[in-house]
C-alpha cells in the first residue's frame, strides 16, 4: 500500500510520518509532496491508496487537489489536515469524498483513527471488487482481470497468504505447482505510451491488453513457463513472471529477448525489458520485480543498438555513483540571470558547459536522468519564486524542462538542448510580456489618480477597482514609481492644491474638498508638511 503526504511545511510532513506506525499498517511506500502540483505528478505515477493533504499550499492548493482527485484518482482515500477551522473547507472535503478533516496541531489519536478508517474502507472496496469478479455471471470475460489481480497480490511485498493464491492459479497454470524458483521481467511502457495511444484511439487499457496478449501468446500458449500481467502499482508497466524448473534459468534471457523482439516487430516501437535475478518462489516474488526494475533503471540510454534486455547484475539496490556526473544545480543561477536579461546568447552560453560535459559520458542511466530532472524541477520552482519576489508578479506560470528521446528510445542530448533553449526563450518572452502588461496597469492607475483626486484613492479602493490584490498593488506601484501609493497620491493632491490656491475665488475648505480632504484642518496640516507654509500663508506669499 502506498501513502502520499502533501504539505508545504516540512515539519508538518515529518509529524504525519512519525505519528502513525505506517509500516505496521502494511504501508510499503511513504511519499511526500510540497504542493498540489507536485502531488498530482506523484499520484499520476504512483496511484497511492491514501492521501493526507494540507489545504493552503502554493501552486495548487488543497481544494484544487481534492477536485482533481475526484476525476483522476477517485479510489484514493483522502484525509485533510488544516490549520483553518472553516466550514467551507470541511464541506468541500466531505463533498469530494474525504474521510476526515483534522485541525492542526495534529492530534495523534485522531490521525491514527482516520488512517485506520481509510485502510478499512480501502480493504472493503478491494474485497467487494474481488467478490464482484468472482461472482460475475460471465466469468470468462473477467479471467484476465482476475488473473492480473492474483499475480498482483503474489508480488505485493509483505503478502503472507500466498497458498490460497497459488491454489487458484494452479487451475490455469499447472506448472506453477512444483516450482521453487522464479524470475521476473519488467516491460516499462511510459516512454512510448503516447504513441501507443494514437494507435488505440486513446484507450490505454486496450493498448496494454493488446501488448499483454502478444506476450502471453508466447509465454502461456507456446512455452507454458509463466504469465504476463499488469503491474498492480503502475498501469503503464507489464510484468512477466517465469516459474523455473531445471535448465530454465539460462533460457530466460533469450526468451525475454524474443518477447521484446515480438513487440517491436508487431508495434514498430522501441520496447525493452529488465530481467531479474533468480529468487525463491513464492516468498521472493516481490524482490524479483524490484530486481527487474533495477535492470531497467540501470540501462544505458546512450547504448548503440539499444539492447532488448537489461539484467540486474547487483546483489542489492545500491544507489548510483553520481560523483562524476555533471551537476545541473550549478546552472540554476546563470540561467536565472540570462532569463532576467531576456538574452538568447547568454542562455546558450549558460547551457553549453553542462551539455559538453554530458556529451563526454559513455553511459547515462534512467536513474541519472531522474536525478537531473529533480534538479531541473527544483531550479524552475526557484526561478519562479525569485521572479515573483523581484518582479512582484503573481501571474508567472510554472514551467519545467524535460529530456528528449529519439523515436528508438535513445536519449538525444542535442534535441534536449534545443528543447530547453526554446522553452527558456518562451519563458523569458512571456515574462517580458507580463512586465509590459503590469507597467500598463500601473500607468492606467496613475492616470486614474490624477483625474480623480477628489475621490477615495485608498489602496483598498484602487485594488478593488483594478481587480488586483492590495499586496500586489502596493508592491508593484512602489517598484514602478519609487514611492508608496499613499505618498504618490498625497504629493499630487498637494501639487494640485497649490494651483487651486492661486484662484482666490476658492476658499481653503473648498480646495481641501476638491483634492479629496473632508477635514480642512487635516488638509492644512498635510499641506504645511509638504510646503512649509499653511494654505493661507502660501496664498499670501504667492500674491
Amino acid at each position: 500500500m502506498i501513502v502520499l503526504i502533501v504539505d508545504d511545511e516540512q515539519h508538518a510532513r515529518e509529524a504525519a510520518k512519525l505519528l502513525v506506525p505506517w509500516e505496521q499498517l502494511g504501508v510499503t511506500e511513504l511519499l511526500e509532496a510540497e504542493n498540489g502540483a507536485e502531488a498530482q505528478q506523484i499520484i499520476a505515477r504512483k496511484h497511492p491508496a491514501i492521501i493526507v493533504t494540507d489545504m493552503h499550499m502554493p501552486l495548487t492548493d488543497g481544494m484544487q487537489l481534492i477536485e482533481w482527485l475526484g476525476s483522476n484518482e477517485p479510489d484514493a482515500k483522502l484525509i485533510v489536515i488544516s490549520g483553518y477551522n472553516d466550514f467551507k473547507y470541511v464541506r468541500h472535503t466531505l463533498k469530494h469524498g474525504g474521510i476526515d478533516y483534522l485541525l492542526k496541531p495534529i492530534d495523534p489519536a485522531q490521525l491514527l483513527t482516520a488512517v485506520h478508517r481509510a485502510i478499512e474502507m480501502r480493504q472493503l472496496e478491494d474485497q467487494e471488487r474481488l467478490k464482484q469478479i468472482e461472482q460475475g455471471i460471465a466469468m470468462n470475460q473477467y479471467k484476465p482481470v482476475y488473473r492480473d489481480y492474483l499475480f498482483g497480490q503474489l508480488i505485493t511485498p509483505q503478502h503472507c497468504e500466498t497458498e490460497p493464491i497459488i491454489r487458484q492459479l494452479v487451475d490455469q497454470f499447472s506448472g506453477i505447482a512444483d516450482t521453487d524458483q522464479c524470475r521476473a521481467a519488467l516491460f516499462p511502457l511510459q516512454a512510448i505510451m503516447h504513441r501507443l495511444l494514437r494507435r488505440f484511439g486513446g484507450d490505454r487499457d486496450l493498448a496494454v491488453f493488446a501488448l499483454q496478449n502478444v506476450l502471453n501468446d508466447f509465454i502461456v500458449n507456446e512455452w507454458g513457463i509463466g504469465c504476463a500481467f499488469r503491474s498492480p502499482t503502475d498501469p503503464e508497466e507489464l510484468i512477466v513472471l517465469y516459474w523455473l524448473h531445471a535448465g530454465d534459468d539460462q533460457a530466460c534471457t533469450k526468451r525475454t529477448e524474443q518477447l521484446v523482439e515480438a513487440l517491436r516487430r508487431t508495434f514498430d516501437l522501441p520496447f525493452y525489458a529488465g530481467l531479474s535475478r533468480v529468487v525463491t518462489f513464492p516468498q521472493e516474488t516481490a524482490s524479483a520485480v524490484d530486481s527487474a526494475r533495477r535492470g531497467c533503471l540501470n540501462r544505458n540510454l546512450l547504448a548503440e543498438g539499444h539492447p532488448a534486455v537489461w539484467l540486474d547484475t547487483s546483489t542489492v539496490a545500491n544507489p548510483q555513483d553520481t560523483s562524476v556526473l555533471p551537476d545541473l544545480a550549478a546552472l540554476a543561477e546563470p540561467i536565472r540571470l540570462a532569463l532576467l536579461g531576456r538574452d538568447e546568447p547568454s542562455l546558450r552560453a549558460a547551457l553549453e558547459p553542462w551539455f559538453q560535459a554530458a556529451s563526454k559520458l559513455v553511459s547515462i542511466s534512467p536513474i541519472q536522468v531522474e536525478r537531473w530532472q529533480k534538479q531541473l524541477d527544483i531550479a524552475a520552482l526557484r526561478w519562479q519564486q525569485r521572479e515573483s519576489e523581484e518582479q512582484g508578479n503573481p501571474l508567472v506560470q510554472p514551467f519545467t524542462l524535460h529530456f528528449v528521446y529519439e523515436d528508438n528510445g535513445a536519449l538525444s542530448l542535442e534535441r534536449t538542448k534545443q528543447h530547453w533553449l526554446e522553452r527558456l526563450i518562451e519563458h523569458a518572452e512571456a515574462m517580458a510580456r507580463l512586465q509590459r502588461q503590469e507597467r500598463s496597469v500601473i500607468a492606467d492607475m496613475i492616470d486614474y489618480i490624477e483625474r480623480h483626486l477628489q475621490e477615495d484613492l485608498s489602496l483598498q479602493q484602487l485594488a478593488a477597482r483594478f481587480f488586483l490584490s492590495r499586496e500586489y498593488v502596493s508592491r508593484r506601484f512602489r517598484q514602478e514609481t519609487g514611492v508608496t501609493l499613499s505618498e504618490y497620491v498625497e504629493r499630487h493632491r498637494m501639487e494640485h492644491a497649490t494651483k487651486l490656491l492661486a484662484n482666490r475665488s476658492y476658499k481653503v475648505a473648498d480646495i481641501a474638498e476638491l483634492v479629496g480632504y473632508t477635514d480642512e484642518k487635516y488638509f492644512s496640516k498635510v499641506f504645511k508638511k509638504h510646503t512649509g507654509l499653511s494654505p493661507q500663508q502660501y496664498r499670501k506669499s504667492d500674491s
